[in-house]
């Protein structure tokens, strides 16, 4: 577990693009490295979760930027 401090580190991961997106329903789909929940992103090889790193905040990309840089 993280001890507190002084500093908190932001991350956003952008959301997939519209090829990203379209690959993925054709017959070769977009091979995702990373998945993420509230405050973790955690690093796929090969199917399986292998690492995970934690931050302060966390944004899916959904929503506005502006709201990532408010907190």
């Amino acid at each position: 577990m993280a001890e507190e401090s002084a500093v908190k580190v932001c991350v956003r991961v952008r959301p997939l693009i519209e090829r990203e997106e379209t690959a993925a329903e054709s017959a070769e789909p977009v091979k995702l490295y990373w998945k993420t929940d509230k405050k973790t992103i955690h690093q796929i090889d090969d199917g399986n979760l292998t690492k995970n790193f934690s931050f302060g905040e966390l944004s899916n990309g959904e929503g506005e930027c502006c709201l990532l840089y408010s907190v």
